[in-house]
């Protein structure tokens, strides 16, 4: 069960980085040469804010809720495993 979470997470990894990876490089090659004189405004754009803040966050809460149940469990197990006369 632990591998399991490991490679999932692993593999999360890789694939956010190389989603990142490519929209960098896709950015760099579209925009390199760019005709717009003037640059977006996302500044005071609370959609955008506030979605650029809750991926993350919820990339880590999804990996940080069954790390905490296994170790939970664990701990749990160990309790229980643990002589009661000490």
């Amino acid at each position: 069960m632990n591998c399991d979470l490991t490679l999932t997470l692993i593999l999360s990894g890789i694939v956010i980085a190389t989603a990142v990876c490519g929209v960098m490089l896709y950015s760099i090659a579209r925009f390199r040469a760019t005709h717009v004189t003037t640059p977006a405004n996302f500044m005071r754009h609370s959609a955008t804010e506030v979605l650029w803040a809750s991926i993350p966050i919820l990339i880590l809460a999804g990996a940080a809720a069954p790390t905490v149940t296994k170790v939970l469990v664990a701990a749990s197990a160990a309790c229980l495993a643990a002589p009661q006369g000490m």
